[in-house]
């Protein structure tokens, strides 16, 4: 009975095997960007901001409507009255009774400078928490590509070691296999055997820069991610769909960047604040009007109910505070010129980007198609050194050198390719024209299932 039960459990374990052992599915970069979406913590964050912001219009605006209170109170009261007789004596009475008040009141501000600027405040500090919402979903995406494409890189960079070191492996035998013959000579093996150590390193190096760039993936998705969909053989070579000319695209992204129309927003709320500051010396009007209902309210009025209604109005004039004001006139104005010249910086900096992106697409595409040449050359290069070889006329070291270009030559290309397309995704989140539509277009440069590509929202 219990061999029986081993042999069923051996062989349910058996069968399992496979389903253990299979490959994770491709992650391409749709599904990347939707689990980045739903994961980063950054990005939820953000989002949490930007409802926060979306309520600070109704809670400013609080300010300027009217406020209605009900106040009451209920209270047992106990008290000793003393006071002289006829004769001049004293007498002591005790006295326990219930009083009770109620007042029910209306406060509707007319002239209130300082509400006044704090919902003009409110509707700057929303916008700013839409600019930044919007820039954050840019720095996701931005963070994303980024994270991607090294991961992707590392990958394949780690592919392209392991051939130069089979490679070279093969290199090496073959020169031992000719010194054992007597056509070779040690200085070719000692050659193979440094070339093919340094291969070795570069492999151990890209084994360690696979492991970090998957890391920093997994700090977006919130898990591991498994084999990602690559870079397809063709890429479409060409700037954006846009303005023509560097200058052009850095007058879009003054325009339209959501980071300038944060630095925006941020400045019309320290605007505001300083008029929110100044309000300190306005005087203030108030139209009250309200009910009080009290019975027994003091020890004099015992037994009494007065019922009393009331409406007029109530100013009220600073004339002196300490200087508190203007204090708050001064920081309020400095932090209007710290905000005017954090933007202009922020405009300078965006500008160098834009610019940097622009050559970077256009340099890189150049650098691609060229490279693509130097790779096939270097193919070629390495083909007629082996028949060279083969012929006499070529040595073993010409043999190595021919392989160290080609794999130079193949990884920069490979580069190339992901410079270009980090560059072509980053001139248009700097210039604020990234939307879902061209995030889906980017996302068709991957090699993945694609027949059915999921609509990505910006």
């Amino acid at each position: 009975m219990k061999r029986a039960a081993l042999l069923c459990l051996f062989l349910g374990g058996f069968f399992n095997l496979p389903a253990l052992a299979e490959t994770p599915p491709l992650l391409d970069f749709a599904a990347a960007y939707r689990e980045a979406l739903a994961n980063d913590a950054t990005f939820a964050a953000a989002r949490s901001a930007q409802q926060a912001g979306r309520y600070y219009v109704p809670q400013a605006r609080a300010g300027l409507l009217p406020a209605i209170q009900l106040a009451g109170s209920t209270a047992r009261n106990q008290a000793e009255n003393t006071t002289p007789d006829m004769l001049g004596n004293s007498a002591t009475r005790d006295i326990d009774y219930t009083s009770q008040s109620h007042q029910l009141s209306l406060r509707q501000p007319i002239w209130r400078p300082a509400n006044l600027a704090q919902y003009r405040l409110a509707h700057a500090q929303e916008a700013y928490a839409e600019a930044s919402f919007s820039k954050e979903w840019q720095a996701l995406v931005d963070r994303l590509a980024q994270a991607y494409l090294d991961t992707l890189l590392a990958e394949q960079g780690r592919e392209l070691a392991r051939v130069q070191k089979e490679a070279l492996a093969g290199q090496l035998e073959q020169a031992r296999r000719f010194l054992a013959a007597g056509e070779g000579t040690r200085t070719d093996i000692d050659e193979a055997q440094a070339r093919h150590d340094l291969a070795e390193s570069r492999l151990i190096e890209a084994e360690y820069a696979v492991e970090i760039a998957r890391r920093g993936l997994q700090e977006l998705l919130g898990r591991l991610p498994g084999p990602l969909a690559r870079l397809r053989d063709t890429l479409p070579l060409t700037l954006p769909d846009g303005p023509d000319g560097a200058d052009a695209w850095v007058e879009l992204a003054l325009d339209r960047s959501p980071e300038l129309a944060a630095q925006r927003a941020n400045a019309e709320a320290t605007q505001r604040e300083a008029d929110k500051a100044r309000a300190g010396h306005h005087p203030t009007l108030d139209l009250i009007a309200g009910r009080n209902l009290s019975e027994s309210d003091t020890n004099n009025t015992i037994g009494s109910r007065f019922d009393t209604t009331y409406i007029g109005v109530q100013y009220m004039l600073p004339i002196y505070g300490g200087g508190g004001v203007s204090a708050g006139i001064q920081i309020a104005l400095a932090n209007q010129e710290k905000a005017r010249q954090q933007h202009e910086a922020a405009a300078r900096a965006l500008a160098t980007q834009v610019r940097k992106a622009y050559a970077g697409v256009v340099s890189s595409a150049a650098r691609i198609r060229a490279l693509a040449q130097a790779v096939r050359s270097a193919e070629n290069l390495l083909e007629s050194t082996r028949r060279g070889f083969r012929a006499g006329v070529r040595t073993q070291i010409d043999i190595l050198n021919a392989l160290d270009q080609h794999y130079t030559a193949q990884r920069d290309h490979l580069t190339a390719r992901h410079e270009f397309a980090r560059n072509w995704l980053l001139l248009q989140l700097h210039t604020g024209t990234l939307d879902g539509a061209r995030l889906e277009s980017f996302s068709h440069w991957f090699e993945a299932d694609l027949d059915s590509p999921p609509q990505l929202a910006g």
